[in-house]
């Protein structure tokens, strides 16, 4: 990891953003709440059975999803790049994680909800793209590729096609992590070495949360630009007419 930032408000992160990248770097942003290592969720599951391995529960929820989800579904998922996307967006554990190259909405996401202690804080990562696909030396997987997730040998950005609004909301990428049959499965993505020398931290302290919370919201990014349905508009009518619990009434 090249470093970490502190962070106090909207511009400290734009500024820092313009001075390190002045160029045009392809830069992803991800969002966090918490200063939890970057695991994808599928890592921390515990399969109900001891004597079941996880990286074969893995590929079990995705068949389920694969045989149940059709009637609520936007769209049909065309590969099985399509369908981790899909179920990773509503909430399966999934081998993914979720990126933006909306550096708005990944502050958003690190600051959107109260933090548990007042002296903890949120975090959003910087890492910056290599150009190209895997085979050719690069982040990049295709959605549309015909190599399989579970096979990969090294960790990799996907392009995932527009198959939910939300995605197109928040300008959303996921990495797609490589496993290993030898526990532990899954390394923090900024463990691994072809991504951890191209990653940054910025850390926001939890007592800066409500203040960027509104700067971002002047911005234009808030509950109903993250989340374009009805559950974003409540959101975002709930916070416009009362105070979280982080803010002064």
């Amino acid at each position: 990891m090249l470093g970490s930032v502190p962070i106090e408000s909207l511009s400290d992160i734009t500024r820092w953003i313009e001075q390190t990248y002045p160029g045009r770097s392809t830069l992803f942003f991800r969002g966090q709440g918490k200063d939890n290592p970057m695991l994808p969720s599928v890592a921390r599951l515990k399969p109900k059975r001891n004597d079941l391995d996880l990286l074969a529960t893995e590929q079990k929820l995705i068949r389920a999803f694969q045989r149940r989800s059709l009637p609520f579904l936007e769209m049909r998922p065309e590969t099985t790049w399509d369908w981790l996307a899909v179920a990773q967006h509503h909430g399966l554990p999934t081998r993914l994680l979720d990126w933006s190259v909306n550096a708005l909405s990944a502050v958003w996401f690190a600051v959107e909800k109260p933090a548990d202690a007042p002296d903890s804080h949120g975090v959003v990562w910087v890492f910056e793209a290599k150009e190209g696909l895997i085979e050719n030396g690069g982040d990049y997987v295709s959605s549309s590729a015909s190599t399989h997730p579970f096979s990969l040998t090294r960790s990799c950005i996907l392009v995932p096609r527009y198959v939910s609004k939300r995605i197109v909301a928040q300008g959303g990428y996921f990495t797609v992590q490589a496993s290993s049959p030898e526990a532990p499965h899954f390394l923090g993505l900024e463990e691994e070495a072809a991504f951890r020398d191209r990653l940054w931290k910025l850390v926001i302290p939890s007592t800066c949360f409500p203040a960027i919370r509104h700067q971002l919201s002047r911005m234009g990014t808030n509950a109903m630009s993250i989340y374009p349905d009805l559950g974003g508009l409540c959101q975002d009518i709930k916070w416009r007419y009362s105070c979280a619990k982080d803010e002064p009434a």
